[in-house]
């Protein structure tokens, strides 16, 4: 599997959906291959409808939507951005791999810059 390219994103931030199709039939391949499971129209249905998903994701949020897609880093940059104002004060348990993961980068960055972090409890 060597030389697939599972990147979906131009630099301008673009879903490049040439990547996708190809990410889908590698998945297609592998599914018959390891598994004798043959990917259905269900399955397209879905691919499609996370693949709106992915859009409307991507046009709404700035830091998080690096790497899998991960609800709980959607959640953290919701809470900060649109709930918490400049008096807030709020609480968050965050699991060690958002504070240590390379594609969570630009969220933690925004987390430690600009939310005004008072204090981090490391847990693992």
């Amino acid at each position: 599997m060597a030389g697939m390219n599972f990147q979906t994103r131009s630099r301008a931030g673009v879903i490049n959906e040439d990547a996708i199709k190809g990410y889908v039939g590698s998945l297609r391949k592998i599914a018959l291959l390891y598994w004798n499971i043959e990917l259905t129209e269900d399955y397209e249905k879905d691919k499609d409808k996370y693949s709106a998903i992915l859009k409307i994701v991507s046009s709404r949020f700035l830091y998080s939507t690096s790497g899998v897609l991960n609800l709980y880093k959607l959640f953290i940059e919701e809470i900060i951005d649109r709930y918490a104002n400049d008096e807030a004060y709020i609480s968050l348990l965050i699991p060690s791999s958002i504070m240590s993961d390379k594609t969570c980068l630009k969220l933690r960055t925004h987390m430690l810059m600009d939310a005004k972090i008072k204090i981090v409890n490391p847990f693992i």
